[in-house]
């Protein structure tokens, strides 16, 4: 069989915040996870792609214009009195909990039970504040933003679109997509009966309502605001579901916010200036936010979107998302993939991210001097943290991971990783 480097399962886990380099749990490195199993390059189905036309986005308002009476039509049908359509048992955007570590680094056997979630009703301000300007502490000079400034337009509106069209909530064990107030009260069967576009145009009403609903709650969803329904659609799904990759490895925020996770401890999911300042994880309030050497992220909606329902696709992220939830079947590997084979060529060019300065030193030295500054504690004698950009992410990858939701596992987490000369 064909050995593949760039496309390779890794070992077992389920958050990429870990104490050392970024994915090492207990001493043990991703590379001492490796499994023997590689996969044949061609036993990967593609999902087929268009051509990206930079400043295509009629087929997302175009797939409105066709249906008005037909959804006219759904709309009246609509019967007072009837039960409400249930959305699923996830709280949305809940995000979810690191898995514990056993002993050589294994997570320990999934949990048949659903995670708990933190309350997220408060909005966040000054997401992108440095600690400097937050706590009035001698912080560095905020550092210089790697996003390029002038982007055009991603270029994904058709890949989105052609996702879109795809889209299934089922095939990544994420909730239904929400419908729109006006049709709330339509009965299980009668949802079912839908057809299948009339049914999509739902789900953007649903979606732009959803949006306006929970964005100040939900600070991450703010990227996708003005976004095109496509994206609006899947990124509403995901935010539905309990994995954390929209919200700590998407397009929310500045990348400053990325530079203070990796030298402050800062997790860009916490709402909460002052928790988030003082180090306390957005996504489980009861513990310490931690970090490895590299924060990154898809800082642009709609490649996030395309890599996100693309990765759904891949045979290996199928095959994970279906590892039964029981005790004794072990937690299903992460999948890693280039960048290049969900976003295309250019797609390294939507990445960014930061990483640690320093060697191992750095990292006690960073905890340190976290803590002294959450006591309110005299900095001037502790190494101050530094982070540094990432120059680039082209020949990078893409790492999935997975965690249980108590019932099925669902897509834990997303992020890019620049290429290992880079590392």
């Amino acid at each position: 069989m064909l050995e593949h480097p760039a496309f390779t399962r890794l070992g077992r886990g389920s958050d990429d915040q870990t104490e050392q380099g970024g994915d090492v749990q207990n001493g043990v490195t991703p590379d001492d996870q490796i499994a023997v199993r590689t996969v044949e390059a061609d036993d990967r189905a593609r999902l087929e792609q268009p051509d990206v036309n930079v400043n295509e986005h009629a087929a997302d308002s175009d797939a409105k214009d066709d249906l008005p009476a037909a959804v006219e039509a759904v709309d009246a049908a609509a019967v007072a009195g009837r039960p409400e359509v249930p959305e699923g048992p996830n709280a949305a955007g809940s995000g979810d909990i690191p898995e514990p570590a056993a002993e050589g680094g294994m997570p320990e056997a999934p949990s048949t039970e659903a995670p708990a979630r933190p309350d997220d009703s408060k909005s966040g301000t000054d997401l992108g504040n440095p600690p400097s300007e937050n706590l009035g502490v001698d912080g560095p000079e905020a550092v210089d933003q790697n996003t390029p400034t002038e982007l055009p337009s991603s270029g994904y509106a058709e890949r989105v679109a052609e996702h879109d069209k795809q889209w299934d909530t089922a095939e990544g064990n994420l909730p239904p997509g929400p419908l729109p107030d006006s049709a709330k009260d339509l009965d299980s069967e009668a949802i079912e009966s839908l057809n299948p576009d009339v049914r999509r145009v739902l789900e953007y009403q649903g979606a732009a309502e959803y949006i306006a609903e929970k964005v100040d709650a939900h600070p991450w969803l703010k990227p996708v605001v003005d976004a095109s329904p496509a994206v609006q659609r899947i990124f509403t799904a995901i935010d539905q579901g309990t994995g954390h990759a929209h919200i700590r490895h998407g397009p929310m925020g500045s990348d400053q916010m990325y530079a203070d996770r990796v030298a402050y401890l800062e997790d860009p999911a916490q709402p909460d200036v002052a928790k988030r300042e003082a180090g306390i994880d957005g996504l489980n309030p009861a513990k310490k936010h931690n970090c490895g050497r590299e924060a990154t992220r898809i800082h642009d909606a709609e490649a996030f979107v395309a890599a996100f329902a693309a990765a759904i696709k891949l045979p290996d992220v199928q095959a994970a998302l279906a590892t039964p939830v029981e005790p004794t079947i072990a937690p299903p590997f992460a999948v890693k993939v280039p960048i290049a084979e969900l976003l295309g060529p250019d797609g390294h060019k939507y990445c960014s991210g930061y990483r640690l300065e320093g060697g191992q030193e750095a990292w006690q030295a960073r905890k340190e001097w976290q803590k002294a500054r959450a006591l309110g504690e005299d900095l001037t004698d502790l190494p101050e943290p530094r982070a540094k950009p990432i120059e680039t992410f082209e020949g990078g990858n893409v790492v999935i991971r997975f965690k249980s939701n108590g019932k099925a596992y669902e897509i834990n987490t997303l992020f890019v990783e620049p290429p290992v000369a880079d590392q």
